[in-house]
């Protein structure tokens, strides 16, 4: 089973991806969206290591942390920004409505800068709560996003 360090590990290595792909190019927003995504995922996978579960499958990982009785659930405000970066990811995956993924609609629903704007503030949520929770520090990445104010994103410093 892989350990707390092994998630944090790649949640860092999938930051600088973040930041490698942000700099080169303003094109894959998707790319960076479902980045955001990973990240996020190893960050709930660390958390639940310690609990000693390795959940294999979104649909369980999204029961274990959405019952307050459960010692490895998270905070109300965290759970939010993992399941609306879940639903931007799979709109950026398949080009679906995220909040209809089953909708048989024709249309595609593409990313734009707009979705990285919200998924880079919902990631700051996670990483804010490992930070609090265990006193986790992410080295700060340089991002280019017009659409959001960078230094209200604790892991984030602006492009110069």
């Amino acid at each position: 089973m892989p350990e707390y360090s092994d998630h944090i590990h790649q949640s860092r290595k999938n930051l600088k991806f973040l930041e490698f792909v942000n700099n080169r190019t303003n094109q894959y927003y998707d790319w960076e969206v479902t980045t955001c995504y990973y990240v996020a995922v190893h960050l709930v996978n660390a958390h639940l290591s310690l609990h000693e579960l390795q959940i294999r499958t979104h649909y369980d990982v999204m029961t274990i942390l959405n019952q307050p009785e459960v010692e490895a659930s998270i905070p109300g405000h965290v759970l939010f920004a993992y399941k609306k970066l879940q639903r931007l990811s799979r709109r950026s995956r398949y080009l679906v409505n995220e909040r209809n993924a089953n909708s048989t609609s024709s249309i595609a629903y593409c990313i734009h800068s707009s979705h990285l704007k919200k998924a880079l503030e919902y990631l700051h949520t996670l990483i804010a709560f490992f930070k609090e929770r265990y006193g986790e520090r992410f080295e700060k990445i340089r991002i280019n996003c017009s659409d959001v104010d960078i230094s209200t994103l604790c892991y984030c410093e602006q492009m110069d």
